[in-house]
């Protein structure tokens, strides 16, 4: 639970742009979204002032309670039933949405292949016939042997953000453990810190992993899976895709 509650200390991975991006996508205010890897609601909280019709879903229990709360805080109580503990590759809430998003790399916590044929099917079913889905991933900074060099060289501790907290501080680490060359998979752990003075007060870690995309290699995915893509960016100003830092795709059913 601790690492749940220290996650919204980290800095705003896109400086509120992606916010303002997802929100200029919202049609009309009964638009029905769902957002995939919603974890503490970061996305979700911010979208729900321009619609009525918004939910979440996250594998982790954790990070839902500490969604809960916060729409509590936020005077939304009653999207709290909204939010639910469950596996993107394997949605199951009996309706479907307008719009469908994976924020903040999720879709690249799939791994293996069964688990993203899951979650284009899930998604499939969940997506109106007018609707849409947006995936994100980085675009890898090198090409792959060079990624993997990077990445093996990330294999001792190193500061990944910190900030002041109470009458101390915390300290985030990643550490690389392992890459698998042949599925293009880095796998990592997160530890997050609490310091007084030079003192460890409090440590908490997750294990997770992302898996490296291109950008033609997601674009053929998508289109293999029997979608049709309706637009791409490289960031959150409308870069060029495949030109800047990250890849964006929306996507639709093909018949659309």
């Amino acid at each position: 639970m601790q690492f749940a509650r220290y996650y919204d200390l980290q800095p705003d991975p896109f400086d509120g742009k992606d916010i303002a991006f997802f929100a200029s996508l919202i049609r009309k205010p009964k638009t029905s979204i769902l957002d995939l890897g919603c974890g503490t609601g970061r996305v979700l909280i911010r979208l729900a002032r321009y619609c009525e019709d918004i939910e979440g879903l996250d594998s982790s229990g954790n990070m839902i309670a500490v969604c809960r709360e916060k729409l509590r805080a936020a005077r939304l109580a009653n999207l709290c039933e909204c939010v639910h503990i469950g596996d993107m590759a394997a949605i199951d809430l009996g309706r479907q949405f307008e719009l469908i998003l994976v924020p903040f790399y999720g879709f690249q916590l799939l791994l293996d292949k069964g688990k993203i044929d899951s979650f284009f099917k899930s998604v499939s079913e969940h997506m109106s016939p007018d609707g849409s889905c947006i995936v994100t991933a980085f675009n890898p900074w090198s090409c792959w042997e060079g990624m993997e060099s990077d990445w093996r060289s990330m294999k001792s501790e190193s500061v990944c953000w910190e900030t002041g907290l109470g009458s101390g501080r915390l300290v985030c680490f990643e550490k690389v453990n392992d890459v698998d060359g042949e599925a293009r998979v880095c796998h990592f752990t997160l530890t997050c810190r609490y310091f007084e003075r030079d003192t460890i007060v409090n440590e908490t870690a997750i294990v997770t992993a992302l898996r490296c995309y291109y950008p033609a290699e997601l674009e053929a995915l998508i289109g293999d899976h029997g979608f049709k893509i309706i637009g791409q960016w490289g960031g959150y100003s409308g870069e060029k895709y495949g030109e800047a830092e990250e890849l964006i795709i929306q996507f639709s059913h093909r018949e659309v």
